[in-house]
């Protein structure tokens, strides 16, 4: 029975080693991710998720194709923004 304490404590831990919110250095690797998702570069550009795909499938907006998956390479879209901007008056 001690054997079977002993495990549960065990996982238990890992539990909580698991659900611990990331650290800085996590959240940085997150942010300069090379590859996008849509959800990822939608939230980048603070546009919905359905006009990134529209303007991707209208060529409007920089993205590759792989396989059924459509993915948006960060700097290209940093710069298609760039690009983009209006100049203030």
């Amino acid at each position: 029975m001690s054997d079977t304490r002993a495990l549960f404590k065990d996982l238990s831990f890992r539990q909580d080693t698991i659900s611990k919110p990331q650290t800085s250095e996590k959240k940085n690797e997150r942010e300069e991710k090379t590859i996008l998702s849509a959800e990822e570069a939608a939230n980048l550009l603070g546009i919905k998720k359905n006009t990134l795909y529209m303007w991707a499938l209208q060529r409007r907006i920089p993205s590759v194709k792989i396989g059924n998956l459509r993915r948006f390479i960060r700097k290209d879209l940093l710069a298609w923004f760039e690009e983009h901007k209006v100049d203030e008056l």
